[in-house]
């Protein structure tokens, strides 16, 4: 009697075991074909990527040497002309702005110099951020990557590695493609999804606004008004490519160079729009060093001249080191300084009177230029970057 009472005990615990391995697989099976499951969902912002990081390099009123006269000049563009390159652009006829692919006729590719810099995580995000910049005028696109960064999630450190990835991937991003101005980054937030089973997690990350609100500047509060801005700065290029057709590579550096000085002014009270990017540079017409380095940068791209945006500390006219931003121009075969900002001293005193334009920073060789400028990435960007060896001598 015991013994038949042990074997239904036994036989009892075995068809529930039975049972619950059944209802797992079965649990399990649902879950993977997505009928059931348990989702929660979690948001990691990235705060790294604050104001002062946005706007690179924040730089002071006495940045640059003070003089007391200079002629301003405007390049106007005839309201007939614009309305013709206008309609170029639209037909895709136009000079054909390609200033996405900086691929120089010296075959040198500066188009994704700090892409190069970062590493492979960071490459994935910053390849998606690329992939959809017409998405990202939107100011609410969401830019999926799926579970690519599961594995990496699933370590010990992984939002760390994703936190550093994002931060690296953005900076490059907008390093490399001057032309993307119209964001607020710091309301841009990698949010990964998790997933969560018995036996295992799963995460989803995507770059999405921050809750109700846009990632659009608020200088640029909508699709329309960023497709339009857009279409001032290529109006500007394209008169460039074409007054400059036919010139040399020299002579279009020395054409870009000249042209900031005479149109851009350095905004010593640092409380103007968009005095870091492209569209204050050319547009609005005033800019502070890492407006007129991207300015520089994207006009040489527009003209298939090759250069890079860098950033570190300078000595201004005080002697006082800080945090600056200048670019490095490709030219027969090697590479030399440029510092448009210092070429274009503030001018306080009396109206247009000289028209004699500075060379000072124009074209140099490491033996001139790093006397005063020293690169600095990691400082500013918070990555290491290996810029190019400069040429010793001055270009000649």
């Amino acid at each position: 009697m015991e013994n038949n009472d042990s074997n239904k005990k036994v036989s009892i615990i075995l068809i529930l075991m039975i049972v619950l391995l059944f209802s797992i697989l079965i649990f399990s099976w649902l879950e993977t074909f997505g009928i059931i499951g348990k989702n929660s969902n979690y948001q990691t912002t990235v705060s790294v990527l604050l104001e002062e990081t946005v706007n690179i390099i924040p730089d002071r009123k006495d940045k640059k040497i003070v003089i007391s006269k200079k002629e301003v000049k405007e390049e106007n563009i005839e309201k007939e002309e614009k309305e013709k390159i206008l309609e170029e652009l639209k037909s895709g006829e136009s000079a054909k702005i390609q200033a996405y692919e900086s691929k120089s006729a010296d075959n040198v590719d500066t188009s994704r110099f700090y892409y190069n810099q970062i590493n492979s995580v960071a490459k994935l995000i910053y390849d998606n951020l690329y992939k959809n910049i017409d998405n990202l005028k939107t100011g609410n696109y969401k830019i999926e990557y799926g579970n690519i960064f599961n594995d990496i999630l699933k370590e010990a450190n992984g939002t760390q590695i994703m936190q550093e990835a994002y931060s690296e991937a953005v900076r490059a991003f907008l390093f490399d493609n001057p032309r993307v101005f119209f964001l607020e980054v710091p309301k841009l937030s990698l949010v990964t999804e998790t997933k969560t089973s018995f036996f295992s997690k799963e995460y989803n990350v995507n770059i999405v606004a921050q809750e109700n609100e846009t990632y659009l500047s608020s200088q640029f509060p909508t699709e329309a008004i960023v497709n339009s801005a857009i279409n001032d700065i290529k109006i500007v290029a394209s008169q460039l490519k074409m007054e400059t057709e036919g010139y040399s590579q020299i002579d279009k550096i020395k054409f870009v160079h000249d042209y900031l000085v005479k149109n851009t002014e350095y905004d010593i009270s640092l409380e103007k729009h968009n005095i870091h990017n492209i569209y204050g540079a050319l547009i609005n017409k005033f800019a502070v060093c890492e407006g007129y380095a991207k300015a520089f940068k994207y006009i040489l791209d527009v003209l298939e001249v090759p250069s890079i945006i860098v950033v570190g500390n300078a000595t201004n006219a005080d002697g006082i080191e800080e945090k600056h931003s200048w670019n490095y121009i490709y030219i027969d075969g090697k590479w030399y300084g440029m510092d448009v900002t210092f070429d274009d001293p503030v001018i306080i005193g009396g109206p247009i009177i000289n028209d004699n334009i500075r060379y000072d920073y124009y074209l140099k060789g490491s033996n001139e230029f790093l006397r005063l400028h020293t690169e600095n990435s990691m400082e500013i960007l918070g990555f290491e970057v290996e810029y190019p060896e400069l040429e010793g001598e001055n270009y000649n």
